[in-house]
């Protein structure tokens, strides 16, 4: 005692001893001080300075004791207060942007700086401890006059309005004549209110009404939920009457029960009314700052504002409360306050030390459950977080009008999903197992233009091993900093007290890795001295009053609850009990007032005296067992829960055992146990804007749905029991697949995924030409190739007429020589492709003449076959004497060829000869070809090698009765080179091609060539691959349509040849096995058959 006695009367005459400092100090303090914050923005008067420049507007006295001054500089307008101690912090306040004006009383400012005279008089009385670096925060500035950056670490003002209590913004108050403007004033906590909904603009409309007596003014009533409030209508400043302003400032009064005055109206600060009648987030909560450090409250309001959230802040007097906003700040230690007294001393202050925060106060978490899809600006819903070492994870909403990217810059953060477009989005944070035993830490940036980077961070902590009895000694220093704890190996009671007792800011324990092991002694939880602690049991005052507790994970391996275990746990919102609890003892959970949700095994056997007392906050109970433990024997299990709306969940069909069992029959809302599954596990969704898929839902409560990203739409959100949910996709614009997830969530149900893969979006810019070397006044034809579902094409044609053309597969003249450029663009509605050939169309060809002949089905190679033939070639296409074009209806037939058969290589040809030939008039109106006519066929001439050749010149031509091929579009052919030799190849919808033997000279410009009596090649492959030399005169066969990659891949004529025709073709073709196309099937088609094929069939059917 007498060492106590000595070191408290050193510390009284230590700091008893009076370190003044005068007005010429302190003005070069504040010029200081202003320089190191503003940098070059601040000016002065360089060697001029003197005490002239800072004008002592007021001074702060008590008896004869200065305790600081307040000075304006009217070439900067602002404003310094400077302490007149040194011991004391320097700089209290200072302002950007205006001068202090000590004629207007703003009652919360001057609350403030009354608390600031006692703090000052307190330190010069030796009554109240200085802060420890008072004395190097005043060497600082009294060093240099250094110019700062003017960039401090901090947040800028976030509110633009600078609104009041009076005229105006009082209009629907009720009337007064003493108030302003014939009204009472709308209220500290009303005003501040208004302006922190102004910043978000929210809500759109209110819900649900509230009404009350006052005692002076009678009834006061709001309807929210018919108002609209209109923001845009609101301006930062009134200088007029403004209905939407003072509607708004009236509902935020009658929502907290505002009690009326024509000077002062008063009411209480809770996050209550913002939740239920404004939409506000329910995760807002009032925190007191008695129950944190300087530095711990410092941090948390920091990191609200840092969120870009305003802080609905409270302080009081001995004789009021008032209401106010931080907004901003800059480091260390100074927040911008927005007093609500229009603009009037808004700067930064601060906030003072422990001992004079007379009973401060906020509300955090201040934010909207849903902003609207118009919101403008960017907010995270939290940047910090504790996980535990264990694979762990958390969640983070981003609000947003822009798109955002978030990147971790450590491998064992993930994040998903990893980028986002505008509105809210879910974003899961996941830490891999820290396997390290070192507490690790990582951050993640999460960008969008406009609005810069910002970073939250991720703390894991380490496994700590540990041997019983052994935590105190491993943890060390790190004892009072901890804030979450995960451990391995065993432990006892010992442990537990060290966690209780010697861990301040602990917050969250994971202790699903341990073992509890037998203690006993006297160092364990116990209150009374030696006592023996079970295995697997949570000892008895294992957390008593561990207040600031939030969350604990429990050892799989417990059995039982000690008595008093949590007890008065006040922070702690949850416990899951694990499966292997039988016993829960007295008292366990006795108070934990914001606990909402319990979950009660069905091993649980026994549950002591007022186990659940006092756990004002439960919502949510779930009984596991069927049987309902048998409480008969414990009293006031569950006292002063509420019975009405607490929800008793238990196992299907055992209401009834409830209903009459001991206290549990006090639950009046008893319900099953929900239940919550969704089908299948992995969903795939197509590529295409508006492509759906489809989950089932079983579930036996109600339930919500969402999806993590914006491009995929999940309806219906919400429900009660079995459904189908439709998703719906909007378009991939990607080449690659993406992925989503769909979480179904209900009370009392663990969170249900169901991943959601959405294809590739196959569109790429893709096509061809009918030819791409053509003499000069060529039309080409292209055609659309892009793999996809294109809606729109963008062609571009160099040296083509037209140049461009907004059509799928479009026609385009080239009447000048070149080589020239073809573009296409494509588009579904999502994304788009580009194409660009380059010196794809070569128009600087010669044009020449083809003379040549050729029979379908026409002369001979053994003139002994009884075969009969009909010469020199038949001169219909069938029995029927129907000409190219025509068609037939009769249905016991059903086929006809078509008169252009060529839509691709060589059915799909796109030549537009056909149209050109056409005299412009339908078959019906009696348009016709020449009586001469049989058919069309392809012609092409190659250069190089039969077997690998490059195609010069293709061209569509009529096959007259005589055997003439007839080119048209007023030429025959091109070519590069006039002097050079060329194969002529003939191609016919169902017969095999045939080509020239040898390749032909152009004679005077001219090609000529009779197949009828000259040697050719037959083609029995694709293209020329497996090409055959005829032993004589030849024809082109009627043959194998479906003729394969090699020579003998398929050598069959039948049935899949028909089919291959008519696929190719789109309508019903020639009668199985009718290889001379005369109508019928005999022996003539089996020697056909025979011919083309070497070897012997049965006659075809």
């Amino acid at each position: 005692m007498k060492y106590i006695a000595t070191a408290a009367f050193v510390f009284s005459v230590f700091y008893a001893a009076a370190q003044p400092v005068n007005i010429k100090k302190a003005v070069d303090i504040a010029e200081r001080h202003m320089h190191s914050v503003t940098g070059g923005r601040f000016k002065d008067t360089g060697a001029q300075r003197s005490e002239s420049r800072f004008s002592p507007v007021f001074v702060s006295t008590a008896g004869d004791d200065t305790l600081f001054y307040v000075f304006n500089d009217t070439v900067n307008n602002c404003f310094v207060m400077v302490a007149a101690d040194l011991r004391s912090r320097p700089i209290l306040g200072y302002s950007f942007n205006g001068l202090f004006d000590a004629s207007v009383e703003v009652p919360a400012f001057s609350n403030w700086m009354e608390e600031r005279k006692r703090e000052i008089a307190g330190i010069k009385k030796g009554k109240v401890r200085p802060e420890k670096d008072s004395g190097q925060l005043w060497d600082n500035l009294s060093s240099s006059l250094s110019e700062g950056s003017g960039t401090m670490a901090g947040v800028e003002p976030l509110l633009k309005t600078t609104w009041n209590q009076g005229c105006y913004y009082n209009m629907m108050c009720p009337a007064d004549p003493a108030g302003p403007c014939g009204h009472t004033v709308t209220g500290c906590v009303a005003t501040a209110m208004a302006q922190i909904m102004k910043y978000w603009n929210f809500p759109p409309v209110g819900t649900g009404s509230n009404s009350y007596d006052d005692e002076t003014y009678g009834t006061q009533h709001a309807d929210f939920g018919a108002t609209i409030y209109r923001w845009n209508e609101m301006p930062a400043k009134l200088t007029g009457q403004n209905d939407a302003v003072a509607t708004l400032m009236y509902h935020c009064g009658v929502s907290v029960n505002m009690s009326y005055g024509p000077s002062g109206s008063a009411a209480s600060v809770s996050p209550i009314p913002m939740r239920n009648f404004f939409g506000y987030s329910p995760n807002a909560r009032y925190v007191s700052r008695s129950d944190f450090s300087d530095t711990d409250w410092s941090d948390l309001m920091i990191s609200e504002l840092d969120l870009l959230r305003p802080v609905l802040y409270r302080g009081s007097s001995t004789t009021a409360g008032h209401a106010f906003i931080l907004d901003g700040y800059q480091e260390p230690d100074y927040f911008h306050i927005n007093w609500g007294w229009g603009g009037w001393d808004d700067a930064y202050y601060f906030l003072g030390s422990i001992e004079f925060n007379s009973g401060q106060g906020a509300i955090i978490n201040l934010t909207p459950t849903d902003l609207p899809e118009a919101f403008d600006g960017f907010f995270l819903s939290k940047n910090r977080y504790s996980l535990f070492a264990t694979p762990d994870s958390d969640s983070l909403t981003i609000f947003s009008s822009v798109p955002w990217t978030a990147a971790a810059d450590q491998p064992w953060i993930t994040v998903a999903p990893g980028s986002g477009g505008p509105g809210k989005r879910t974003v899961m944070i996941t830490a891999g197992e820290n396997n390290s035993g070192m507490p690790r830490s990582g951050t993640i940036t999460i960008s969008s233009p406009g609005y810069g980077d910002q970073i939250v961070r991720v703390d894991q902590t380490a496994k700590t091993a540990l041997t019983a009895g052994e935590l105190k000694n491993i943890m060390g220093t790190a004892l009072t900093t901890t804030t979450t704890l995960c451990l391995t190996g065993t432990i006892d009671a010992r442990d537990f007290k060290t966690m209780r007792d010697e861990m301040p800011q602990l917050l969250n324990v994971d202790l699903r890795d341990v073992n509890i092991v037998t203690y006993s002694g006297t160092e364990g939880t116990a209150s009374d001295g030696r006592a023996t602690y079970p295995a697997n049991t949570i000892p008895q005052r294992a957390f008593y009053y561990k207040d600031i507790l939030a969350s604990v994970n429990l050892p799989v391996s417990v059995t039982a609850v000690g008595d008093l275990a949590f007890y008065g746990c006040y922070g702690l919102k949850a416990i899951y009990l694990p499966s292997s609890v039988v016993m829960v003892g007295n008292y366990a959970f006795w108070g934990c007032q914001t606990m909402k949700i319990l979950d009660i095994p069905a091993s649980v056997t026994f549950i002591g005296h007022q186990a659940f007392s006092y756990c004002w906050a439960l919502n949510s109970i779930f009984a596991r067992s069927v049987n309902p433990p048998d409480l008969s024997s414990s009293s006031f299990v569950f006292y002063e829960v509420n019975k009405e709306t607490c929800k008793l969940y238990v196992p299907s069909g055992s209401q009834s055992h409830y209903a009459t069992a001991d206290q549990w029959k006090d639950f009046l809302n008893v319900l099953e146990i929900p239940t919550l599954e969704g089908s299948p596990a992995e969903v795939g969704i197509g590529y295409t804007t508006g492509s759906t898929a489809s989950i089932q839902i079983a579930s036996n409560t109600t339930w919500n749905a969402f999806s993590d990203q914006p491009w995929l739409m999940v309806t219906p959100g919400s429900g009660n029991g079995n459904t189908t949910l439709l998703l719906t996709a909007s378009g991939n614009p990607f080449k690659t697949v993406r992925t989503a997830t769909i979480t179904l969530t209900a009370e009392g149900v663990n969170p249900k995924t169901i991943g959601v893969t959405q294809l590739p979006n196959p569109l790429e810019a893709g096509f061809s030409a009918s030819s791409v070397n053509n003499c000069p006044g060529s039309y080409v034809a292209f055609a659309d190739l892009s793999p996809g579902k294109p809606l729109s094409w963008q062609w571009s044609f160099e040296g083509g007429s037209p140049s461009s053309s907004s059509v799928q597969n479009p026609v385009i003249l080239y009447d000048q020589q070149g080589i020239f450029d073809v573009t296409l663009t494509v588009s579904d509605g999502t994304t788009s492709s580009t194409l660009t050939l380059n010196d794809y169309v070569n128009t600087r060809f010669q044009k020449i003449s083809l003379e040549a002949v050729i029979f379908l089905e026409g002369a001979l190679i053994d003139p002994s076959s009884s075969a009969t033939y009909v010469q020199p070639m038949r001169t219909t296409l069938n029995g029927l004497g129907m000409l190219p074009g025509q068609t037939c209806d009769e249905g016991n037939i059903g086929y006809a060829p078509p008169g252009q058969p060529y839509k691709a290589e060589p059915w799909l040809y796109m030549g537009a000869e056909g149209n050109a030939f056409d005299p412009g008039t339908s078959m019906a109106d009696g348009a016709v070809y020449s009586p001469t006519v049989v058919d069309w066929v392809l012609v092409s001439l190659r250069s190089g090698n039969p077997e690998d050749y490059a195609e010069q010149c293709r061209k569509a031509a009529l096959l007259h009765k005589d055997g003439r091929i007839e080119t048209i579009a007023g030429y025959d052919c091109c070519v590069p080179d006039l002097n050079a030799s060329y194969f002529l190849m003939v191609e016919h919808r169902n017969h095999l091609p045939v080509m020239s033997h040898e390749p032909l000279l152009l004679v005077n410009g001219v090609l000529n060539y009779d197949f009828t009596a000259q040697q050719s090649y037959i083609t029995e492959g694709s293209g020329m691959a497996g090409q055959k030399e005829a032993n004589g005169i030849f024809f082109m066969f009627g043959g194998n349509g479906n003729q394969s990659t090699t020579e003998y891949s398929d050598t069959d004529i039948n049935a899949d040849d028909q089919s291959t025709w008519e696929k190719q073709n789109g309508q019903t073709g020639y009668r199985t096995g009718d290889y001379n196309m005369n109508g019928d099937t005999n022996s003539n088609d089996q020697i056909i058959w025979e011919r083309n094929n070497g070897q012997t069939t049965s006659v075809p059917r």
